[in-house]
């Protein structure tokens, strides 16, 4: 703290600008006085507040008075921001997300079995991004069909023990293979059938968006 309040003090910046909860909380009580611009960025639906009791809920209401803009990627959040958080929509700012065109591959000739269905689910191993619920979900799949579901990404290695445990448990570990991080990301796209998404807090999937590309 002592180390942010000196930066923020020496620091000439015009503008403070707050990305993800915390961050917006912390830094916001921080540069409360400022007569900088302040800028709150908001990727997620609001759901993260029930973790809390709601009390985050509060404080951020408290705080979106005293910055300039906030900026939303998805009309959800936006409609989020002005219905659960009585934010003026005039200091909104929605910018939708996009994506960058992949890099062009050569499509491969790869013969499909009928029989046999490849999905891929590329996110962060965040409990939110909705792992456990797809998992518990793809236990209960009864089809003839032979299917293989890929979930490309990183992150706690606690968690990642959570869902190789509970993949084990449910018996699908030939079913459900983890990739880890992936660098060529476009290359697993061009090999699914399909691309599914999870998460719970979602405001506009990247993931999504490069799958439909």
């Amino acid at each position: 703290f002592l180390m942010l309040i000196n930066y923020l003090c020496k620091n000439k910046s015009d503008i403070y600008h707050f990305f993800l909860p915390k961050t917006y909380i912390v830094c916001s009580f921080l540069t409360i006085f400022s007569k900088k611009k302040k800028i709150m960025s908001r990727r997620s639906l609001n759901f993260y507040h029930n973790k809390y009791w709601k009390v985050s809920l509060y404080i951020e209401k408290f705080l979106h008075n005293f910055v300039d803009s906030l900026v939303c990627n998805a009309f959800e959040i936006k409609k989020q921001l002005i219905q659960d958080e009585g934010v003026d929509e005039k200091k909104i700012r929605l910018i939708k997300n996009f994506f960058i065109p992949l890099p062009k591959v050569k499509k491969k000739n790869i013969k499909r079995s009928k029989n046999k269905i490849s999905f891929a689910y590329i996110a962060n191993l965040i409990p939110y991004k909705g792992h456990i619920e797809l998992i518990n979900t793809c236990s209960k799949l009864k089809t003839k069909k032979n299917w293989t579901l890929y979930l490309a990404g990183s992150g706690s290695a606690n968690y990642l023990k959570k869902l190789r445990n509970l993949v084990n448990e449910k018996k699908m570990g030939n079913r459900i293979i983890f990739l880890g991080l992936i660098k060529d990301i476009h290359l697993l796209y061009q090999e699914m059938d399909f691309i599914i998404n999870t998460s719970f807090e979602e405001g506009s999937s990247n993931t999504l968006l490069e799958a439909l590309s």
